[in-house]
């Protein structure tokens, strides 16, 4: 069963049926091109009907509201895939309808305004008219229904809240339904598919945010429930959420995957029958008669398929679907993709890498590089994995910890451009949104995650780092931190690289000083000598880092740069940034992403920077604005260049960038306490201008706002004032030019915004007919979409359309056109969907650019997002002149006020150590003193890396005993530890006795009974094996003395392995075991208890494991379950390349211990090779791999 999120517009009487209290002041309405292309006709008088009439009425219950929606947004399903296999599953009385506005006066970004569930939805299929695609012309899916009072799961009271208080921006954050960064994909488009794993997520997250309103609503006198007539009951809507959320935790679907497998053969008569079964109860049967349909070809008469599906069917991996997909609630697209993408012993291994690894392709439609399929959740992994399960799911696996970690990490560097966290703020912030998305059996606790993090610290750190710094434990993704460390490598590489030059200080000042001197003689030498300086820096580094504030002279330095080297690259991160350095430098500029595209840089199947495939040479690249560079495009381009200077120019007090990390600031944070002599700092102003605004800067990023030098503004008398000021700098064509810039914080929060400024604007331009359309000639616009294929006209100014580029709009007959200032002269036809008015842009735009002259509009609600860093960024836009308005409620509490730097988390040029995961003072033994938990758990680890068991043994023991030395009792760890050794190798009896002896040293309850669980599965072997005995005897092996007369240094023993493992018997066993102990064959035990009862190694025999997924390895090295053997199907199943084998031969090397010396030995050194227990394929495998063995014969046990 699907469910929908639908899109609506704005609305500030809340949907309740009538026209809005405020139509003029409602620009949030107005991206929608159906809406403003008739709204103001209807004010006007010029039409009867609203032009959101599909949307007004949702929630007007007299005698009934009605919704309808059209288009599938964003995801390319074609119409028989809806028709066949989307509308069947949108079932009346069932499916959820979750409504969310795009543009609102409440967030940023998109938010959550209710929940339907109606008793009817009506889909069908309405005619176009609109003519920009044929796929457009030929059909649009429509869903429609009417909405009585008890259809309502919950309703947010967003509009009745607003008219409480006096201003939008004093309402809680957690009072705001926010679309979370993992869901955004499901809040796409006008309609989006929301499976029921997802639907759970959203519904906890609802009753979280309804108990918020429910107690912030009692405290304000003046909010009214019927305010609207909507007749709000946040009680209600508790026990409503919470009803809904029992019945779809409920649902008793067993294969919610068998949809997708039919979605994907196109089974459509098949599909039918399935869903009709799982609505009917009766799914269980029906779909093992399809599974016996088409793996087994038996015939059924009700069961529609033809041989062409069924062959389809007979060609996918059985082990995969069947086993796995079938109970993951996956649509059929994102079916066919896990098939592309993953193989079958990768997902038996751990079915959460879906998860983690799935990446959604991308394909080009009507000139849009569009996503072909949606993401894949961690929720939707995690309920297959409960359902697939059942009783013994894992809440506390490697792997399920592992993916929530991951998912918590993704969104803090996703939402707030992070690229590590600190323990305490994943675990308490990001993975608490995680947890209260999950039914409370599923949540696990920090004590729990750290637990297991603890116990599979190797599994953990494949995808994660934990490094410590300051006694601060930080993870970080492992693919973002690799990302820091090839910055860090690059960085570091070229701090030791240094040149000789004949240029002196006395030359470099001569070049730079120019006739006008707007300031002292004794500040212009100074500044002048701080510029000479810099540019031999840059001559006599390999690196060299310069960053001042505007007007310190940054621009001057690089054209004086340039005119010592050929071969040069100078890049910014912005079209904008791109062009100033053109203008003032003479030389070709051109944007980050524009050079990587033009290098191949851009995968376009998946949508992603990647460095380019071969590296371009150049003897200087110069990075402007490099504060603006997040870390994935400062990795990305650093790792497609090749060159003998580096500079990067920027000022470090602005904002970080908008993606995450910052490492232009961590860079230089590096270089004054390390390499200070490769950092040039300016901090002379040479404009007099700039030195004002640099003034006005200072009082920010000290701390202190103004007390004056600041315009006031009180309610609506900001747009008055605020053209006032626009006239007194030249005026609406000033905007035009480019030569003016309005800024403000937020894009569309609170009342004043750069949506509202942007309609004052534009009326003050087009008079009445400036909001009847969307975009009108002469409008300012900017693109907010990275469009890599789009053209640019003329053909010789390149291909792709970048966020941040800006021009004028124009309309040419029936097409559209915007003309960009740069590349100067440069034209490109837009995607309307892809630009805003830019009249006014908010600070973070504005980040990269400089205009003449800025008007900064700062309103009170502002006050959250006020960061040193923001205004500081805000005042030094402007190379001549900066208004600052202010809203009056804001001034009078800047006194009182702290304006707080902007916190972002990195791990860029920090010195990594490995983390204790569990802290001091949760030490498992309770020791007091001399040895702490973190000089024990090191010692552990030291002692587990050694590479015999016997070695590990001896060294544990040794521990154990230093640990009663010195704390004055044994470690619970160790004991613990010294258990887990024995019970490896099969020495049951001991490790029973350690694990008894852990059970008592451990203090903490939850160890204890990590203790206990041990001791009960290791009784437990114990008695099975006296039962084995009893039952059959000892095993009896021969002696097979000729392979014992074999010369030793000579002679190489190869075991082929089984398919029968450890964990077949055992679900409990670890992930990771000894591959001596993974294999349970009958042929292979019998070896094995041979080559114990003779001591082969200590015979000087070296023997190894051919396995089908591993190749050739030791009997020691840990291997984890997987299910392909040699004998295996290549295409199918992926056991290891014959390439692989032959390289591992070759490359393999061991250390031979003598009485006299060590020496080292190859496999390929080996020439007399015994076969045990080898087939045919095996044997031909081994044959192939040894071509230079003398002899290779086989025996068998």
């Amino acid at each position: 069963m699907f469910h929908l999120s639908a899109m609506i517009a704005w609305h500030d009487a809340g949907w309740n049926g009538k026209c809005c209290q405020k139509p003029e002041e409602n620009v949030y309405c107005e991206s929608f091109d159906y809406i403003v292309k008739r709204k103001w006709r209807y004010l006007n008088g010029e039409l009867n009907e609203l032009p959101c009439s599909y949307e007004k009425n949702i929630f007007g219950f007299s005698p009934a509201g009605h919704f309808q929606s059209t288009a599938f947004g964003g995801w390319e399903f074609d119409k028989q895939e809806i028709e066949n296999f989307i509308f069947p599953w949108l079932n009346s009385g069932n499916s959820l309808i979750f409504l969310f506005c795009r543009e609102n006066p409440l967030s940023e970004d998109r938010i959550i305004c209710g929940c339907i569930k109606p008793s009817e939805i009506i889909t069908g299929w309405k005619n176009s008219e609109r003519k920009i695609s044929e796929w457009k012309k030929e059909f649009q899916p429509k869903i429609e229904c009417d909405i009585q009072e008890e259809n309502v799961v919950f309703l947010l009271p967003y509009q009745e809240i607003i008219e409480s208080i006096e201003q939008i921006e004093n309402i809680p954050e957690e009072c705001i339904f926010s679309v979370l960064s993992r869901h955004k994909s499901i809040f796409k488009g006008m309609l989006s598919l929301i499976k029921v794993e997802e639907a759970i997520s959203l519904l906890y997250q609802a009753l979280d945010v309804l108990e918020h309103i429910k107690n912030y609503v009692n405290s304000l006198d003046a909010f009214n429930p019927n305010k609207f007539g909507r007749k709000i009951s946040i009680d209600t809507y508790i026990k409503r959420t919470q009803e809904e959320l029992n019945r779809l935790a409920s649902h008793k679907s067993k294969y919610p995957g068998m949809g997708a497998l039919l979605w994907h053969l196109n089974a459509s008569e098949c599909f039918k029958k399935y869903y009709e079964a799982v609505f009917e109860n009766k799914e269980e049967a029906v779909v093992e008669r399809i599974k016996a349909r088409l793996s087994q070809g038996i015939v059924d008469e009700e069961i529609e398929v033809d041989e062409e599906i069924i062959a389809n069917f007979n060609s996918l991996p059985k082990t995969l679907v069947l086993e796995y997909l079938l109970y993951y609630n996956l649509d059929g697209k994102q079916f066919k993709e896990v098939l592309k993408q993953f193989r079958s012993d990768e997902i038996t291994y751990n079915p959460y890498l879906i998860f983690e690894e799935f990446r959604p392709p991308y394909k080009e439609d009507h000139r849009k590089i569009r996503p072909a399929c949606q993401p894949i959740s961690f929720e939707l992994i995690d309920k297959g994995e409960k359902n697939r399960c059942k009783d013994k799911f894992d809440f506390l696996s490697p792997q399920r910890i592992r993916a929530m970690l991951i998912a918590g990490l993704k969104m803090a560097f996703e939402e707030d451009g992070h690229t590590a966290l600190p323990e305490n703020s994943l675990f308490n912030e990001y993975l608490d949104k995680i947890n209260l998305s999950l039914e409370p059996a599923l949540r696990c606790t920090p004590q729990e995650i750290l637990n297991t993090i603890r116990n599979h610290r190797d599994f953990i750190e494949q995808k994660i780092e934990v490094e410590e710094e300051d006694e601060q434990c930080f993870y970080a993704l492992k693919e973002v931190r690799n990302w820091e460390r090839e910055i860090e490598k690059s960085i570091c590489d070229r701090l030791n690289v240094k040149f000789k030059t004949n240029v002196s200080i006395e030359e470099l000042k001569r070049n730079l000083r120019t006739p006008q001197r707007p300031i002292s003689e004794q500040e212009y030498e100074k500044a002048i000598h701080d510029q000479a300086k810099a540019v031999k820096t840059v001559l006599e580094n390999g690196l060299c880092i310069i960053t001042g504030t505007a007007g310190s002279g940054k621009t001057t330095i690089i054209k004086e740069i340039i005119r010592h080297f050929e071969n040069i690259l100078v890049v910014a991160p912005t079209g904008k940034a791109a062009m100033r350095l053109r203008e003032k430098t003479h030389f070709p500029a051109e944007t980050i992403h524009r050079f990587l595209v033009r290098n191949n840089g851009w995968d376009f199947k998946y949508n992603e920077l990647r460095p380019s495939p071969e590296k371009r040479e150049f003897d200087l690249v110069i990075i402007d604005e490099a504060s603006m560079v997040d870390v994935r495009l400062m990795w990305a381009f650093l790792e497609s260049i090749k060159t003998n200077h580096l500079v990067l120019v920027g000022d470090r007090n602005q904002l970080p960038p908008v993606e995450g990390g910052r490492p232009f600031y961590d860079i230089v944070e590096y270089l004054e306490k390390r390499h200070p002599e490769n950092l040039v700092s300016l901090k002379t102003i040479l404009r007099t201008s700039s030195k004002e605004i640099l003034s006005l800067a200072e009082f920010f990023l000290k701390g202190k706002p103004l007390k004056e030098g600041f315009i006031e503004f009180e309610g609506d008398g900001w747009k008055e004032k605020l053209k006032a000021k626009i006239k007194k700098l030249g005026g609406i064509e000033e905007i035009l030019k480019d030569n003016l810039q309005l800024l403000t914080p937020y894009r569309l929060k609170g009342t004043i915004n750069a949506w509202t400024i942007n309609a004052c604007i534009r009326e003050k331009i087009h008079g009445q007919s400036a909001r009847s359309r969307k975009f009108l000639d002469n409008d300012k616009v900017i693109q907010v979409v990275n469009d890599w294929k789009r053209e640019l006209y003329p053909q010789d100014k390149g291909q792709g359309v970048f966020n941040g580029m800006m021009g004028i709009f124009e309309r040419e007959s029936e097409s559209r056109k915007v003309n960009l200032y740069f590349p100067e002269g440069a034209s490109f036809y837009p995607d309307l969907n892809q630009l805003e008015h830019a009249f006014c842009i908010t600070v973070h735009k504005a980040q990269g650019s400089e205009w003449k002259k800025t008007i900064v509009v700062i309103p009170s609600g502002s006050q959250k997002l006020l960061t040193k860093q923001l205004l500081y960024t805000a005042v030094t836009r402007a190379e001549d002149k900066v208004i600052l308005m202010v809203e009056k409620a804001l001034t009078k509490k800047w006194e009182t006020m702290k304006l707080n730097p902007e916190v972002r988390y990195t791990r860029l040029l920090k010195t990594p150590c490995l983390k204790n995961i569990i802290k001091e003072e949760q030490s498992f033994s309770g020791g007091k003193t001399m040895m702490t938990w973190k000089e024990i758990n090191e010692e552990t680890k030291r002692c587990q890396a050694l590479s015999s068991h016997e070695e590990v043994i001896d060294c544990l023991l040794q521990l154990l005993k230093r640990t009663e030395k010195e704390n004055g009792k044994e470690d619970g760890w160790v004991a613990f530890s010294l258990g887990q050794e024995y019970e490896k190798a099969e020495e049951l009896e001991s490790a029973l006795e350690y694990y008894q002896k852990a059970e008592k040293l451990f203090p903490l309850p939850e160890f204890k009974q990590k203790a206990r669980e041990a001791k009960k599965r290791v009784e437990r072997k114990i008695e099975e094996r006296k039962e084995q005995k009893k039952n059959s005897g000892e095993v009896s092996v021969p002696n097979y003395e000729h392979i014992l007369k074999c010369n030793a240094k000579d002679t190489l023993i190869i075991v082929c392995c089984t398919r029968e493992k450890v964990w077949d018997y055992d679900p409990t066993a670890p992930d990771f075991v000894p591959a001596k102990y993974a294999y349970k064959g009958e042929k292979f035990i019998r070896f094995l208890k041979w080559a114990e009862d003779n001591k082969i190694e200590k015979k000087g025999f070296y023997w190894l494991i051919l396995s089908g997924k591993y190749g050739f390895v030791e009997p020691w090295h840990p291997i984890s379950r997987y299910d392909v053997n040699l004998n295996d199907p290549e295409k199918a199943y992926h056991p290891i390349s014959d390439d692989t084998l032959k390289n591992q031969v070759k490359q393999k090397r061991y250390w031979r211990k003598d009485a006299n010396n060590v020496s080292e030995i190859k496999l390929s050194d080996f020439r007399n090779i015994i076969c045990i227990n080898c087939s045919k394929t095996y044997l031909k495998k081994i044959e192939m791999s040894f071509p230079e063995a003398r002899r290779i014969h086989t025996v068998e046990f």
